[in-house]
């Protein structure tokens, strides 16, 4: 964690890693830190209530199109993908790459 990068609430001192607490601690009880370290390495400033109601994947995968193609979210994904496929194409590239669909 870079010392000069993170500050309190009120932005009156810089944090330290000595000022978090490890993320197996955080997810039971945020109060008492200002954030917390996760395990891989990056600092968590939610709290574990707020981390819980931000979790986009806490009833299954929402990007998922099986059982969704005809929501309006997803039309505009396939739409957007087809259009973006079909610039690429029109490009005669001898060998494009598709690097994502």
């Amino acid at each position: 964690m870079n010392p000069d990068k993170y500050y309190d609430r009120s932005c009156q001192r810089v944090l330290n890693e000595a000022d978090g607490c490890r993320y197996e601690d955080w997810e039971n009880n945020s109060d008492g830190f200002p954030f917390a370290i996760h395990p891989g390495g990056f600092p968590i400033f939610l709290s574990s209530r707020e981390l819980y109601d931000s979790d986009e994947y806490s009833e299954g995968d929402p990007y998922t199109v099986e059982g969704n193609i005809e929501d309006e979210f997803h039309r505009q994904r396939i739409d957007s993908t087809l259009y973006l496929l079909k610039s690429a194409l029109d490009e005669k590239i001898s060998a494009p790459k598709i690097l994502d669909i």
